[in-house]
């Protein structure tokens, strides 16, 4: 039992794959050529040689030009780059800091080619080998002014090499000492797997893992066991990305190290869920665990939740709700029965709406039940619930348990399959008050969603309010006040109707009544010292439906998302991109994040 469970290891971060071959700014190929030829960097021939190649190969013209050895990929670059008006720069490593190049995380610059490389003040500059990867990294703009660079292969190359030399001297070693330190017994017995847990190296271990993953705004960590050892992988801006692999006898002692913080049984390999709580450098989180068996090992996914425990209570008036949407709510809060559906994309702001109508509806003669896969923010003064798979409680299992209970507000987390929608209908259509989310980028979606999984008539008939929900980011206090250019003004009016911003303006006493459109003023950023690139923090933006009887009678003959769409504009609903340019005309927020969620 004194035996080495874990011996000395090694950290193994996953290197930098080819930074070749990429693609380059998508731009009409008329126009490059044309570029290329005044420029003398292409002859006639040779652009006809790459023309022929192109339609011979089914290939665009830029992969013509590089596969036919023409032009390098670095040479292309270097002409979108003067096309564009975007600067071109060679990097070197005196160049990057790694106070400047970690900003972004590296399993994001790896996937998207892309690193930060110098800050100044509030701005700070990015090198992309690809202009439309700019997107990849817009969380930046939470904080900094980003200005793109473009750049060429050999730069990004050095870049994240150093990028990656810098995370292996100081995370992979780090974990490869900690990991040097673990001693755990060979047995498997009860005393031993516990012991193994807690033995403060593995406890120092998984406390680096989660610390970096949080400093690398990560929201879920995956933890694959392969052949050669356990891939941990960051999902970061919805996408999954590479980020180390731990050699199999560390991962096995971490693994037994997060079960034991989520208090679930150590030795059973079976499917498991828990959850603690975690604080770090990078912030506070609920961490969730959901393990399986696999072939190689035991699978684990953590879900980082942050902590909003210690933070007041929302309002709807805080959340962004106004005028005739927010006495719309307030309206369907005061109903005794019936369904008010939450929708809205994955990030979006259901959970908070939802907990904030709750929070709304909290009095000391309601009964009110929560039943989620998972309880995101504690709430006093309710019973919240969550479903239990490893003991046998479904979602729906717990749902029907739960109505039962004698409720009179019942909140459903999220409807996701027909067991669950018919439980919460019925629910709705005796008596109770019920709230519920559903995963959809839109209101419309949202019903459409519902329909697939429940019968409509029964929708028709429970289905009070339906409320559409996305965020933008939220201006500083400090703001510049101007006139949109004309050509802002038209990409408004390609997603929103100015008529009804001015009228919902008008209404709310915002503007004069006799303002015209093109005298509204809007508001840009301003960075300063009490914000990050002149915005602080976000604001909801919402579109309310009452379901009036026309649209139950729609719901009811299973009408399309277009026609749903069109009955709740004719009746006056304000759409999410309108709600969003009414924001932007009060200072919350600016025209180019409405524009930004208007394209999603």
């Amino acid at each position: 039992m004194s035996n080495a469970f874990v011996s000395p290891v090694h950290v193994t971060l996953i290197f930098l794959c080819s930074v070749y071959n990429v693609k380059i700014m998508e731009i009409d190929e008329a126009q490059l050529l044309d570029f290329l030829l005044g420029s003398g960097m292409l002859s006639r021939a040779d652009a006809a040689a790459a023309q022929e190649r192109a339609e011979e190969m089914r290939e665009t013209l830029e992969q013509a030009l590089v596969g036919a050895g023409i032009l390098s990929s670095d040479e292309l670059n270097r002409a979108v780059a003067n096309m564009t008006g975007v600067p071109f720069v060679k990097l070197t490593a005196e160049d990057i800091t790694p106070e400047v190049f970690t900003l972004i995380p590296e399993p994001l610059a790896r996937a998207h080619h892309t690193v930060a490389f110098a800050a100044h003040g509030h701005t700070l500059e990015v090198a992309f080998l690809d202009l439309e990867d700019r997107p990849a990294i817009s969380f930046l703009e939470d904080r900094w002014r980003v200005l793109p660079r473009l750049t060429d292969a050999e730069s990004m190359k050095m870049a994240l090499l150093k990028y990656q030399k810098y995370l292996k001297q100081t995370v992979g070693n780090a974990m490869a000492q900690v990991a040097h330190d673990v001693s755990v017994p060979f047995s498997d017995t009860p005393q031993d797997v516990l012991q193994a847990a807690q033995l403060q190296p593995v406890s120092h271990l998984v406390d680096l893992l989660m610390r970096h993953a949080l400093s690398s705004r990560a929201t879920d960590i995956h933890l694959d066991p392969t052949e050669h050892g356990l891939l941990v992988r960051y999902r970061i801006a919805g996408k999954l990305c590479d980020s180390m692999v731990l050699p199999p006898s560390t991962a096995t002692s971490m693994l037994l190290r997060l079960k034991f913080l989520a208090q679930v049984p150590l030795s059973e390999v079976s499917p498991q869920e828990g959850r603690f709580r975690l604080e770090g450098e990078a912030g506070r989180a609920l961490v969730t665990l959901a393990s399986i068996p696999s072939a190689h090992g035991e699978r684990m996914v953590l879900h980082l939740i942050p902590d909003y425990s210690h933070r007041a209570g929302f309002t709807l008036e805080a959340l962004g709700l106004h005028g005739q949407s927010l006495e719309n709510v307030h309206h369907a809060l005061a109903q005794r029965s019936g369904l008010i559906m939450v929708c809205g994309a994955l990030g979006a702001g259901k959970a908070t709406l939802l907990y904030t109508l709750l929070d709304i509806l909290a009095t000391s003669d309601k009964n009110i039940i929560t039943v989620e896969e998972r309880v995101k923010y504690p709430l006093r003064h309710i019973v919240q619930t969550q479903a239990q798979p490893e003991m046998g409680v479904s979602l729906v299992a717990a749902l029907r348990a739960a109505a039962k209970q004698d409720p009179d507000v019942l909140m459903v987390g999220t409807i996701d399959d027909a067991a669950v929608a018919t439980v919460a209908l019925a629910a709705a259509n005796r008596g109770i008050l019920v709230l519920a989310g559903i995963g959809a980028s839109s209101t419309a979606e949202g019903i459409t969603k519902l329909q697939e999984v429940a019968p409509p008539l029964s929708i028709a008939s429970v289905l009070h309010t339906a409320i559409g929900v996305s965020h933008v980011r939220r201006l500083c206090t400090k703001r510049e006040t101007y006139q949109a250019l004309r050509s802002e003004l038209q990409s408004i009016e390609e997603v929103a109707d100015p008529s009804r911003i001015l009228a919902a303006l008008r209404e709310g006493g915002a503007v004069a009544p006799h303002t015209p459109w093109k005298e509204i003023s809007f508001h840009r950023q301003v960075p300063c010292e009490k914000c990050d690139g002149g915005y602080r923090g976000r604001i909801g933006v919402q579109e309310v439906w009452p379901i009036s009887r026309n649209m139950k009678e729609m719901i009811t003959q299973h009408t399309d998302l277009q026609d749903l769409q069109q009955i709740a504009y004719d009746e006056g609903m304000l759409t999410l991109a309108e709600d969003g340019i009414y924001k932007a005309t009060q200072g919350y927020t600016t025209i180019e994040e409405v524009l930004r969620i208007a394209a999603q």
